[in-house]
């Protein structure tokens, strides 16, 4: 099955260079402007989300005819005491494990259980693709655990707003195969 991890548009936050995290934080005007630029791919059914109103607007915009399904297990790492600080600080926090926020291994756990769930759900239905629009953490937690290739950390795994991710996976064996990073999402028209 082809999965495609796209992570939301620009939050102001986003701009700022700061961690949001579990912080609600709407898409801003520059979200809103890339967004114009990426498209819409009408060509697609159903979308999961997480529960972030950040990730809804993205999925909005870029999926006007899908159905969405929301997900809390897709929901960004709660930072805990580096919530709102610069994202360089909070990266090297995170990799020296000195913060206080969620763990990272129960981001992975939850976010790789919500990602399979969907992806079982959309197997029962036949569907030959799932799609979904989640946090940053979320897409480099779940890319570090399954790859098959290794990268010295997490954060190699780094994606942009609205950058996509889309790979095949047999949920079964739980590996990514034909790893494929997109800055565009023109290869949504495929699907």
């Amino acid at each position: 099955m082809k999965i495609v991890l796209i992570r939301h548009a620009e939050t102001q936050g986003n701009i700022n260079g700061i961690c949001v995290g579990a912080q609600d934080l709407p898409i801003c005007e520059e979200g809103r402007q890339t967004l114009q630029l990426k498209g819409q791919y009408t060509n697609i059914k159903t979308v999961y989300t997480s529960t972030m109103i950040r990730t809804k607007q993205t999925a909005d915009h870029l999926f006007p005819n899908a159905i969405y399904v929301e997900k809390h297990g897709l929901r960004e790492l709660d930072f805990g005491d580096m919530q709102g600080k610069d994202k360089k600080d909070v990266f090297i926090k995170i990799e020296n494990a000195g913060y206080t926020g969620e763990p990272l291994s129960n981001l992975i756990d939850r976010v790789s259980t919500a990602i399979f769930e969907a992806i079982q759900s959309e197997e029962s239905t036949s569907a030959s693709s799932v799609v979904f629009v989640m946090h940053g953490m979320g897409i480099m937690a779940m890319l570090d655990k399954y790859a098959p290739e290794k990268k010295e950390s997490l954060f190699s795994w780094y994606t942009g707003n609205i950058g996509a991710w889309s790979f095949d996976l047999n949920v079964n064996e739980k590996k990514l195969k034909n790893l494929h990073y997109h800055d565009n999402l023109l290869f949504l028209d495929a699907y």
